[in-house]
């Protein structure tokens, strides 16, 4: 199964409870996030880890701090839903500086 799919799956059934437009958006978030590492070459959620969040951060750097923070608690909910560690970085200015 891609890691995509893998995604999606989980994400349904996130997205059936809840306020409906804070599930939808952040489930969006999260089927970014799983299309960006996809690109970089994650075929399962075992292979995700902090340098692709960090990864995905800089793409995110035209947003605005507020966005950004959204895009964080997105990912950490899905860290949640995929049974990792949620203790990922937060998007802070140094971890964009490299």
């Amino acid at each position: 199964m891609r890691f995509y799919d893998e995604v999606q799956k989980k994400v349904r059934f996130y997205a059936k409870k809840g306020g409906k437009k804070n599930r939808h958006l952040q489930s969006t978030r999260m089927l970014a996030f799983a299309a960006f590492c996809e690109q970089e070459g994650v075929q399962n959620a075992q292979e995700v880890g902090k340098r692709h969040v960090i990864r995905y951060y800089k793409t995110l750097s035209a947003l605005s701090d507020s966005t950004k923070l959204q895009h964080y608690y997105a990912l950490r909910t899905l860290f949640g839903l995929l049974d990792k560690d949620t203790r990922i970085p937060k998007p802070s200015k140094e971890s964009l500086s490299f």
